[in-house]
């Protein structure tokens, strides 16, 4: 009987602290999950962009004041005459104070309220980043800031808007669209700057601004081409079909692979691409001859060298080189044309 207790206590003993383990794992399991799935709440950050380089140009005007290669004399007299310089930029600035501190003063004294003096004189600039992926991620920190300004921002005051998207799902940036929609239906003058990319989605969101400033070589637009034709093989060449293929483009590989090639197929599915692959150009020399000789195609910007009939060896040989300044090489069989 005894023996039998001690079995018994031993055996819950055991099962108590199995229970206990198990459920303190399971509490901590779902602390942990809770945690995960909270939504991280959009935070502010401020910058004033006037005071980035001030120190930059105190410096640099001390060095060039300082002129070591100028004369004393000289020295003395340009330090003379930017302390002069400096004297009337003071004098400038008070004047204009004063007489802005008169205008207010009068505006107040005839009723105006202090809300409508400040949209008279605020000539504030707001700057915003948009980097953009293909699900627009970004567009909730987005919805926040433009709440913000919508709050603060006069209206005589700017919103630009910097823009760096390959473009992606077109739910997610028409919601960003429409964000940029909020401002000018509040009045605001709204400024989308692109100084990489802004294609697609991307694009969709700048149009929607008052104006579009974008570097000289950036991408914009809604992305350019419907029938893309891969004839490299190269991974670079691959990657070019996501970011200049538009939505539902036509894609024919031709080249051949001299190693794997990664293949984005988020972005894929997204803009619905279509693959066709062409095996060394089977069956494809009588429909480009019935081209060529229509004159639907001009192929001479591709051709980078013309050979004569008897040339054809230096030709192969020159092809068998792989110049990276060669696209296509032609051998001339009748000099006529």
């Amino acid at each position: 009987m005894n023996e039998f207790m001690e079995q018994y206590w031993s055996f819950y003993s055991a099962g108590v602290a199995i229970f206990l383990f198990a459920g303190f794992a399971l509490v901590l399991k779902l602390i942990f999950f809770k945690r995960k799935r909270r939504k991280k709440e959009p935070h502010l950050t401020f910058k004033h962009w006037n005071h980035r380089f001030e120190n930059d140009f105190e410096h640099l005007d001390r060095e060039m004041h300082a002129a070591s290669f100028l004369p004393k004399e000289a020295v003395k007299l340009l330090k003379k005459a930017k302390k002069k310089e400096d004297k009337n930029e003071k004098l400038k600035d008070k004047e204009n104070s004063t007489k802005t501190l008169k205008t207010i003063r009068e505006k107040l004294q005839r009723g105006l309220k202090t809300k409508e003096v400040l949209k008279e004189h605020s000539n504030c600039v707001y700057v915003l980043t948009f980097v953009g992926n293909i699900m627009a991620s970004e567009v909730e920190q987005l919805r926040e800031q433009i709440s913000f300004l919508l709050q603060v921002a006069q209206p005589a005051d700017e919103i630009v808007v910097r823009i760096t998207s390959p473009g992606g799902a077109v739910p997610q940036y028409g919601l960003a669209s429409s964000q940029l929609e909020r401002l000018k239906q509040a009045g605001l003058r709204c400024i989308a700057c692109v100084d990489t990319v802004a294609a697609s989605g991307g694009y969709m969101m700048a149009s929607v601004a008052d104006k579009i400033i974008a570097a000289p070589f950036a991408i914009i637009g809604s992305i350019g081409v419907d029938r893309f034709f891969e004839c490299s093989g190269a991974v670079k060449a691959y990657e070019a079909i996501f970011s200049c293929c538009s939505p539902g483009a036509h894609v024919v590989l031709i080249g051949n692979n001299a190693e794997p090639v990664p293949m984005n197929w988020a972005i894929l599915f997204a803009k619905g691409l279509e693959y066709q692959t062409v095996h060394r150009y089977s069956h494809q020399y009588e429909p480009s001859i019935r081209l060529l000789g229509s004159g639907k195609i001009d192929v001479k910007p591709m051709i980078t060298h013309t050979f004569k009939f008897e040339e054809s060896v230096e030709a192969f040989e020159r092809a068998a080189e792989h110049r990276p300044s060669d696209v296509k090489l032609q051998i001339k069989i009748d000099e006529d044309n």
